[in-house]
């Protein structure tokens, strides 16, 4: 998918110096790695998780904070990681770990002033959960993977940003409202901020198809392999929220999902009923995630 660089793009790294840059500077990958090699073994328990966020006491905290955040609105509060366990089934524990995660990575963004980091952490929030809105009522993909695919798919803005920031912010001095982003990230970069939140997602082994669903969320038309259900569910929740106003970038272009997108997901007249009356309320509860 890279395409060559501008003759003014002398000293951008490419990919994989760029993540070799970014492990060396932040152990999260590395311990979230070893969390979700664990968490996604076909045969991870409750009791083989726990035990692996535990080694994290700073990421089992902030797991048991969101647990009593308002989004759950449990009726007494939980106090530890155990408690925590009872009260989420296996896989939204799952998801709420690597909502954690990303949450801690995103938080040594703060200083970074190029792109507003809260709207981008609200922006995938609402993504995660359109998508699993939108698997689940199309019966495509697994509404888990597509939320844990939507929680990350932009998180290499904020990797840019933070860790190769003159060129991110020429991409930025070059965005037009007419033209995609992703465009010009190639031009500038050699690579997207998709691909790199994708090997970000590689390295903290998540599953393929999400690594799949994150890499083509722009670009649905080009993927060819077995795992089209979860990109299509997250091009089209990505659009669906980018155009309802909840965007992760100002000033960069919507691009409208391809035919083969709203084909591939079966979206008929009464699907897209329910899921417009459902999407607002979805929404609104994920600003509840996002602000916990």
């Amino acid at each position: 998918m890279s395409t060559l660089r501008e003759p003014d793009s002398k000293g951008a790294l490419s990919l994989e110096e760029l993540f070799e840059q970014i492990c060396r500077h932040s152990d999260i990958v590395e311990n979230a790695g070893k969390i979700f090699q664990v968490a996604h073994r076909i045969d991870c328990t409750v009791d083989d998780l726990r035990a692996a966020v535990q080694v994290d006491p700073v990421l089992a905290a902030h797991i048991v904070r969101r647990i009593n955040s308002a989004y759950y609105n449990l009726s007494k509060p939980v106090h530890d990681l155990k408690q925590a366990m009872s009260v989420l089934g296996f896989y939204d524990l799952r998801n709420l770990t690597l909502v954690s995660v990303a949450a801690r990575f995103l938080d040594q963004h703060l200083s970074a002033t190029t792109i507003n980091r809260s709207l981008l952490w609200q922006h995938s929030l609402g993504v995660a959960a359109a998508s699993h809105l939108l698997a689940r009522i199309a019966c495509r993909g697994n509404p888990a993977e597509v939320f844990a695919a939507g929680v990350i798919h932009d998180i290499g803005y904020a990797l840019l940003d933070l860790y190769h920031r003159r060129f991110f912010q020429r991409v930025m001095a070059k965005r037009d409202p007419r033209e995609p982003l992703y465009e010009t990230e190639r031009q500038i970069l050699g690579f997207d901020h998709a691909e790199l939140a994708a090997r970000l997602a590689e390295a903290w082994h998540l599953p393929t198809p999400v690594v799949e669903a994150i890499r083509y969320h722009h670009i649905p038309e080009q993927y060819l392999g077995p795992h089209r259900e979860s990109v299509y569910v997250l091009n089209v929740a990505n659009y669906f929220c980018s155009r309802g106003g909840w965007t992760s970038l100002s000033g960069v272009a919507v691009v409208p999902p391809p035919d083969c997108a709203y084909a591939g997901l079966g979206l008929d007249s009464l699907a897209l009923s329910i899921f417009w009356d459902e999407f607002p309320g979805v929404l609104e509860r994920s600003l509840l995630l996002a602000e916990a």
